[in-house]
């Protein structure tokens, strides 16, 4: 799915796949600098969870420098926030302020990650409205329970990305083939680390300072809350299409 690597995988993703509607890739480029011509599906999240949820991925892989430090350390340093000063590795709050710029653009749906944790049935229905699939009860309810992490947690092997580092090292095609190499996507427990008060109350300043005076939100809580306000408005006209539709 990562369309940047096809060519290192030896794909072409003009034919492999091309049987299949609606074509669905995945990117961290941010929106400006992203494939033209297509729709796309964002999300946020807030920013301590994420980090938390970084960091612990990272470490996991096995990158550099990150058993060296904790996560309250890697908060600290603000790169993932604000960036590491290449347009290419735009931070949290450039990408979320993008994803604001085009709050009213019909090609970009923004997702609030804690709503899909609260009702994922709900916001699967609002996805598929989005890329334009009529999807049957039967297929909501298997969709929603293949996105939990119990599920998930059972294909980790199909999940970690081991296939892309043995691809990879095979074609010798990717200049940094360690990269790949396969780390869990799904944490079925807690983290065991949390934020120190200092790192927390870095990113709050952080907000208020960087994020804040470009958008009007003081808070993560007050910005996706109007996502989740706008999504909640599309989805009770979606599930109104849905009951029409079944009364007929």
């Amino acid at each position: 799915p990562w369309i940047i690597m096809a060519y290192d995988m030896g794909l072409d993703p003009n034919v492999a796949g091309a049987e299949y509607t609606p074509r669905v890739f995945k990117s961290h480029l941010r929106l400006s600098m992203v494939y033209p011509g297509c729709k796309y599906i964002v999300s946020v999240r807030k920013p301590s969870t994420t980090i938390i949820s970084g960091y612990n991925f990272l470490l996991n892989k096995g990158v550099p420098g990150f058993a060296d430090m904790t996560v309250s350390e890697y908060a600290l340093q603000g790169t993932s926030i604000n960036g590491a000063g290449t347009p290419d590795r735009a931070g949290m709050f450039t990408t979320y302020k993008e994803f604001w710029q085009a709050r009213d653009c019909s090609s970009v749906l923004v997702l609030v990650y804690e709503d899909l944790v609260k009702d994922m049935a709900t916001q699967i229905r609002l996805i598929a409205d989005f890329i334009g699939v009529v999807p049957s009860p039967e297929l909501i309810e298997r969709v929603t329970a293949m996105s939990t992490k119990d599920f998930m947690s059972k294909y980790e092997s199909q999940l970690d990305e081991s296939w892309v580092h043995e691809r990879a090292k095979k074609l010798d095609r990717s200049p940094h083939p360690e990269m790949w190499t396969a780390a869990p996507r799904v944490v079925v427990n807690k983290h065991k680390d949390g934020l120190s008060d200092e790192a927390q109350k870095f990113l709050e300043d952080q907000w208020r300072e960087k994020f804040a005076p470009d958008t009007g939100f003081e808070t993560y809580e007050e910005f996706s809350r109007f996502f989740s306000e706008r999504n909640a408005k599309k989805s009770a006209r979606i599930a109104a299409t849905y009951s029409a539709s079944s009364a007929n």
